[in-house]
């Protein structure tokens, strides 16, 4: 799950560091998203909403990328997002 993180954070902050999460951010990190879904996840329908769900647990908590980008390890987060995988694949 971090690796998901990361690398949607890093493509999100190659393009603005200070803004929120514009559709065009939310989009990016949907498709970063899915491709490291589709490792384990055994359809399109579950990596999407493992991806939905995960792009809410980090808006939830984080306002700007930035603070994404800075609090990416956040134990609390990265519960609610093995959550979100766990909920899925069931």
């Amino acid at each position: 799950m971090k690796t998901i993180i990361a690398a949607a954070v890093l493509i999100l902050f190659v393009s603005s560091c200070k803004e929120g999460w514009s559709d065009e951010y939310k989009n990016q990190y949907r498709e970063s998203c899915m491709e490291e879904a589709h490792t384990w996840a055994t359809s399109d329908d579950q990596a999407k909403a493992y991806c939905d769900c995960s792009l809410e647990v980090i808006m939830k908590h984080y306002s700007t990328i930035t603070e994404t980008v800075e609090n990416k390890d956040s134990l609390a987060v990265t519960q609610e997002l093995q959550h979100c995988k766990e909920s899925v694949k069931k």
